[in-house]
């Protein structure tokens, strides 16, 4: 079917080609009248308003400065759990009703954020202004504001309010227990136990407790709670009774935010006058303050990092104790750590090992210790407190961030770097 000769293909066609005649191009000039100069005003270049801008490159911090602990010299006290004022609880129990459901929607570019920031706005699905979030067991992600808590599978939200049986809409504490139950507190006084698989809510009645900040189940199955402006209530849940702790019975300061348990056993209790560590076995009550290296004297969180660090977030900055407890490092201005407000309101430590700090005026920083960097991430540009608090990070690397005035935000760092 193909020629096996060239001269059986068949051949081109030729023909005369001429170049076409060669034209002569013109060009005229006009004279147009004259016209007055146009207006002109002399600025100051140095009096155009503008502010600041951060692409948020990464910049060296350099080796942290160090000192030496001695933890045996710490300030301690004898302490007896048994001792402590004790209070019956009251306990009624309410059918839960069934969710609303809703379709979830997908975020949207935070404006003020970062490149890769993203908000939740009202298309999300939660009625009202998230402010807290879990994980729980089961990879579901549960959310809390001012309109009830919300479970969220990544495609729908199931709402639960008070027409589900929930005392208060306004949560601002969530947890989950080692039963897989949820508890839900908030600033009224109001703490619930939330059993999604039973349908019944626990409503408890603690005599004076005042509202939550947060809450911890230790190893012995006994919660922690901050009570705001008392001190710390320990409930037993089985036994309905709560002890409760205030500086009356040694806890540094009746300011309470968070309550901690170390791999250890070693509670660790924030206050406004440093940290109050019980050491339920050897029944002790040590005291960590700046007279002892503490940065600042208001304690707001702490981190145990997988190398058994303790993280400790204050309104200067980190305090960082080591395992061994012989030696403090500082994470803070002007070492690194160039915030506008230096409060460390959450410490997250990612899948790779390194760090996100979340700060109180809604900046977001990524330590990698191996290359002693830090990247800025802006969440929310505000002088005003934002309070970021209860980092996750999700199986795909994404970093939950929530804000306790201004929502919700999500950042990717696989697909948007700042700057």
């Amino acid at each position: 079917p193909f020629p096996e000769q060239e001269y059986d293909y068949k051949q081109p066609e030729i023909k005369s080609f001429e170049f076409s005649k060669s034209d002569t191009l013109s060009f005229t000039s006009k004279t147009l009248p004259s016209k007055s100069s146009l207006p002109a005003k002399r600025i100051n270049w140095s009096k155009i308003p503008s502010k600041p801008f951060d692409i948020g490159s990464p910049y060296k911090v350099g080796d942290l400065p160090k000192k030496p602990l001695d933890w045996e010299a710490l300030p301690r006290r004898d302490f007896d759990l048994d001792s402590l004022p004790k209070l019956e609880i009251g306990i009624k129990v309410i059918v839960l009703g069934a969710p609303k459901i809703v379709k979830a929607g997908i975020p949207e570019k935070a404006v003020d954020g970062s490149r890769g920031v993203m908000t939740f706005d009202d298309d999300f699905g939660y009625p009202g202004n998230i402010t807290i979030q879990i994980l729980d067991s089961e990879g579901s992600f549960w959310f809390a504001g001012n309109e009830g808590i919300a479970r969220y599978d990544g495609e729908k939200l199931e709402l639960y309010s008070q027409e589900q049986g929930l005392k208060s809409r306004g949560i601002f504490a969530m947890y989950e227990d080692s039963n897989g139950r949820i508890w839900i507190g908030d600033n009224a006084g109001s703490v619930s136990v939330i059993d999604a698989k039973a349908k019944l809510i626990f409503e408890l009645n603690i005599p004076g407790f005042r509202g939550i900040n947060d809450m911890v189940e230790a190893a012995d199955g006994k919660f922690w709670l901050s009570n705001v402006q008392v001190g710390y209530d320990i409930i037993d849940l089985k036994q309905k009774l709560v002890h409760r702790f205030t500086p009356e019975q040694g806890l540094l300061g009746k300011i309470t935010i968070s309550p901690y348990q170390d791999e250890e056993g070693l509670i660790w209790l924030s206050t406004n006058n440093g940290i109050t560590i019980i050491d339920l076995e050897a029944g002790k009550n040590i005291s960590f303050t700046p007279d002892n290296g503490l940065l600042n004297d208001f304690v707001i969180n702490f981190y145990e990092d997988s190398q058994n660090r303790m993280w400790i977030g204050t309104d200067s900055g980190v305090t960082i104790f080591n395992s061994k407890k012989d030696e403090l490092s500082y994470l803070a201005d002007p070492f690194g750590f160039d915030s506008k407000g230096d409060g460390v309101s959450d410490i997250l430590e990612g899948r790779n090992g390194n760090y996100w700090i979340g700060t109180d005026k809604g900046e977001l920083f990524y330590y990698d210790e191996s290359a002693s960097s830090m990247e800025k991430i802006v969440v929310e540009t505000s002088d005003k407190f934002v309070g970021i608090w209860g980092l996750i990070e999700d199986k795909h690397g994404q970093i939950w961030i929530p804000t306790i005035r201004e929502g919700i935000f999500l950042f990717n760092p696989k697909g948007g770097k700042p700057g």
